[in-house]
């Protein structure tokens, strides 16, 4: 097995906690374990973390997202129809996609966590699914709110 180490990373990484940039952390063999773009002393919302396990040839990609609540206003009144509205919500809703996703086998919607045994289909694309029901409530959302310029918001 080769060794992934500081060799792989871009030049200007960091190892020192609080560093602004490619934050690195290393297990005690000098092996890679983890990568991130990190901001004000923790990962940066919007950007992906690599996770290494060399030892047993795994890894983990994991992407941030940061939310706030309530969730700030938005001109077409969207980002506050489409999300949760309090931390409480937000931490519930999640628990629910885990404990559906933890009795799931097999692929699962990515925004309602319905598996494919009680959804009619689902399109999948690179780590991440939607059903038919997601994408009729999205058709819907864009046809009532017709966004005049570009917007993202995680849907919960």
């Amino acid at each position: 097995m080769a060794k992934i180490d500081a060799a792989v990373l871009p030049a200007g990484y960091s190892t020192q906690p609080g560093h602004d940039g490619v934050y690195a952390q290393f297990h005690a063999d000098g092996q890679l374990a983890e990568v991130a773009v990190h901001r004000e002393g923790r990962r940066a919302a919007g950007t992906w973390a690599l996770c290494v396990e060399a030892r047993q040839e795994t890894a983990r990609a994991e992407y941030t997202v940061e939310m706030t609540f309530p969730p700030p206003p938005s001109p077409s009144g969207l980002i506050a129809a489409a999300g949760p509205r309090t931390l409480e919500e937000f931490v519930r809703a999640r628990l629910a996609q885990i404990d559906s996703q933890s009795k799931s086998a097999g692929p699962y919607c990515s925004f309602c966590a319905q598996g494919l045994h009680k959804v009619t289909f689902l399109i999948g694309g690179p780590g991440v699914s939607i059903c038919g029901a997601c994408v009729q409530l999205c058709r819907e959302i864009l046809r009532e709110n017709k966004p005049r310029r570009r917007w993202w918001w995680p849907f919960s």
